[in-house]
């Protein structure tokens, strides 16, 4: 069976575990399925995107410092890209590393104290709203296809059980798809001085993690 390479086609693949006709169109259709498919893919699509930091999803760009810095409470901002979806690394830094000096938010990362005392410019990577299918994980296809059965399911009235036992199934390949991506990427390990460490202190924000994501 080919990859599918279309929106459409995901759908199609979603209709087949909730057992509807398969559609044509579903940004100008007019059947019931298709405009049930055109409300509800785009948000899964990024829902699943944000997930888990895929590696086919993660894209790298420089921040420029904002000429207006925050009103309070941090030195710097700087606006993040139209496309973004999930912050993954700062400069080299996990994210779950510096959550002290950082936060997200309005579109922007409010920061003191990242890579310089300037600051002028950062580096980041991130999960971009990838929209191209032929781009996507076989893996990432696959819990792309369950959860948007899963979330379109009760407009076509489908049974609590069918919904239940596609709810175990993302369950149980979730952790093994995004266990077999994180294992496709470079572990990196970043020496920091512990006098450093110390006197910015650690853990005074948390981080907000999907429940398959392990960050590397």
């Amino acid at each position: 069976m080919a990859a599918p390479t279309s929106a459409v086609a995901i759908c199609n693949l979603s209709l087949d575990l909730l057992k509807q006709q398969p559609v044509a169109d579903i940004e100008a259709g007019t059947q019931k399925a298709e405009v049930i498919c055109g409300r509800w893919y785009d948000q899964t699509r990024r829902e699943v995107l944000r997930k888990h930091p895929w590696n086919f999803a993660i894209k790298r760009d420089s921040l420029t410092k904002d000429a207006t810095a925050p009103a309070f409470g941090w030195e710097q901002a700087y606006n993040l890209p139209n496309d973004f979806l999930r912050l993954v690394t700062i400069g080299d830094d996990s994210i779950g590393n510096i959550q002290d000096r950082y936060e997200l938010e309005s579109g922007q990362i409010l920061a003191s104290d990242l890579d310089s005392t300037t600051a002028n410019t950062i580096n980041i990577r991130y999960i971009f709203d990838v929209v191209a299918v032929t781009a996507f994980d076989s893996l990432f296809i696959k819990m792309l296809v369950v959860q948007l059965a899963i979330n379109m399911g009760p407009k076509f009235s489908i049974s609590s059980a069918i919904i239940k036992a596609l709810k175990d199934e993302l369950r149980e390949i979730g952790p093994w798809a995004t266990a077999v991506d994180g294992q496709e990427r470079t572990p990196k390990r970043v020496e920091r001085s512990r006098l450093l460490s110390a006197r910015r202190g650690r853990g005074a924000r948390g981080n907000v993690a999907g429940p398959f994501t392990v960050f590397r």
